[in-house]
């Protein structure tokens, strides 16, 4: 448990730790906070941050997060429940975050719940990995190991290419399943490598489009040790003076 490492700060996703900590039944909605509150606590110890997600008032959809979203809840949602602390959930956990009203109400509540207690919680405008990177640098010279805790790649693809070769810093992708914990630092990268993995991101794609020729971000990020590293394609973007729609149409050559 890294509540045990000395000197260690935690940032953990908010999103993956809404699915983490299982509800129970018969608890009610300050309970379950109280459940997430002792995960945090036993896991990670005092010194940790959680950062959430931001949902725009608009959820019809207007952008490609949005969209995603939606096409996720309609598979397993439920009807919008509004709940207070004393409230216990009338569906399952996985029913009542699917819809974005109620997940908006729970992390409101969560977060509210959480400051309280001194733990320190942000929240994103929209997507929060890149302000889970920004809190890691902000404090990454006062403690000898920093951890971020989640599950997407994107979060080491930008600890690495924000905060490059730091030996302290560090991503604990947490498994589903069978799937292992597995520990990655910036320096799981060759330093050349490092330096064009922004660029080599910007092409894998997003939520919903987040495989590259049938391969995942994970095993993308990867492929450098078995493939010819892109660098030459790299030299060439980081050097072209065109027009922006020029310049995407030299990205289709990719």
């Amino acid at each position: 448990m890294l509540s045990k490492v000395k000197n260690t700060f935690v940032v953990v996703d908010g999103g993956h730790l809404l699915h983490k900590v299982v509800w129970q039944r018969n608890m009610n909605f300050e309970d379950i906070s109280k459940s997430y509150l002792r995960y945090l606590q036993t896991l990670y110890g005092s010194n940790v941050a959680v950062v959430f997600d931001g949902y725009p008032s608009d959820v019809n959809g207007n952008s490609v997060k949005s969209a995603e979203r939606i096409r996720r809840a309609n598979l397993h949602s439920s009807h919008e429940i509004i709940f207070n602390e004393a409230i216990c959930p009338e569906t399952s956990q996985e029913q009542c975050l699917a819809n974005d009203r109620n997940k908006v109400r729970f992390i409101d509540l969560l977060k509210k719940f959480l400051q309280k207690a001194n733990v320190t919680v942000k929240q994103a405008v929209k997507d929060a990995d890149v302000l889970i990177v920004e809190t890691v640098v902000s404090v990454k010279s006062q403690y000898d190991n920093i951890f971020v805790v989640g599950e997407g790649i994107d979060l080491l693809v930008l600890l690495t290419g924000l905060a490059p070769m730091k030996e302290n810093l560090y991503f604990r992708k947490c498994g589903k399943g069978r799937t292992p914990v597995v520990l990655y630092s910036t320096r799981s990268f060759k330093y050349k490598f490092s330096r064009m993995i922004l660029f080599i991101h910007a092409f894998i794609g997003c939520d919903t489009s987040s495989a590259l020729f049938d391969h995942g971000k994970t095993k993308f990020c990867f492929l450098e040790r078995k493939k010819p590293s892109p660098g030459k394609k790299y030299k060439y973007f980081s050097t072209l003076k065109l027009p922006l729609t020029k310049w995407l149409r030299q990205a289709k050559l990719f």
